[in-house]
């Protein structure tokens, strides 16, 4: 059976993430198959739901790391960083992390081992709010 298109959109999801162009895109494709094809279209669903398992843990999008990324953005919000509206910002919080963040890049480009530390930081940050206020 060839891969679904729920797993079609995960697959390109994953892949624009990761930033894997469409030869390297077909090469992995080629992998995944053993050979059989480069194309993802003619994928099994095991096939491509392993691509699709392997990209997800190198890349940084899974459930835990939306986690400590959702965990970072919660205590900028109770620090004051947000917009008239309430809602959060996200170019106070990414100006932060590429700024102050141990490894000076955008949050969702920390991966799911840096992450753990930049969450250390960002509570030793709002400590530190909290008793300046």
């Amino acid at each position: 059976m060839l891969r679904n298109s729920s797993q079609n959109k995960q697959l390109y999801a994953l892949l624009n993430l990761a930033g894997i162009d469409t030869e390297t895109k077909e090469q992995m494709v080629y992998t995944y198959t053993r050979g059989r094809t480069n194309r993802s279209s003619k994928m099994s669903v095991e096939e491509c739901q392993n691509l699709i398992n392997d990209l997800r843990q190198k890349t940084s999008y899974n459930e835990e790391s939306d986690k400590m990324r959702k965990k970072i953005i919660s205590l900028f919000r109770k620090m004051g960083y947000t917009l008239p509206d309430g809602k959060v910002d996200m170019s106070a919080v990414e100006v932060w992390t590429e700024k102050y963040g141990y490894l000076h890049k955008p949050l969702n480009n920390y991966t799911y081992a840096e992450l753990p530390k930049l969450v250390t930081q960002a509570q030793a940050v709002y400590q530190s709010f909290i008793k300046s206020v």
